[in-house]
Formats: C-alpha cells, structure tokens, sequence
C-alpha cells in the first residue's frame, strides 16, 4: 500500500483535523451553491417564492459555520 497522510504505523486509516476541516468548508460551498440553485429556481418561476426561507436558512447556516470555522482556526493556531 501507498503512503499516504492518512494512514498510521499499523495501517489503520484516520482522518485528522485537516481533512475535518477540508470536509465542513465543501459543506459551506455546497449550501451556498444550493443558495444559488434556489434563486435562479424562484428568478425564472420555475418554483414558488417560499422556496426563498429555505434559502435563507441555508444561507444561514453556511454563513454561522464558515465562522465557526474560522473560530477554531484561530484557537488551533493560538494552541499551536
């Protein structure tokens, strides 16, 4: 097998902080994506406008995560 930063001494495969992160920022790209999907969909009358409050909270939950993210950063650095 490969050597990879994934894997330890016995071959056990891990995922550290750095992939954690990498994985929580694709979520808030993705709810912002989705943010996007939803307005086009309302812009063009191809669905209702309540789709715009599920927007809105996808939106706000990529906006509190993004920081909640940038909050550990910071603690992790100031540990470091």
């Amino acid at each position: 097998m490969a050597d990879s930063p994934l894997d330890n001494k016995e071959g056990q495969v891990h995922a550290g902080p750095l992939y954690a992160r990498s994985f929580y920022m694709s979520s808030v790209y993705s709810r912002l994506f989705l943010v996007a999907v939803f307005v086009a969909l309302v812009a063009t009358k191809q669905s209702p406008v309540n789709l715009l409050v599920l927007a809105c909270l996808n939106l706000l939950g990529a906006v509190s995560m993004f920081f909640a993210i940038s909050k550990s950063d910071a603690c992790f650095k100031l540990q470091a």
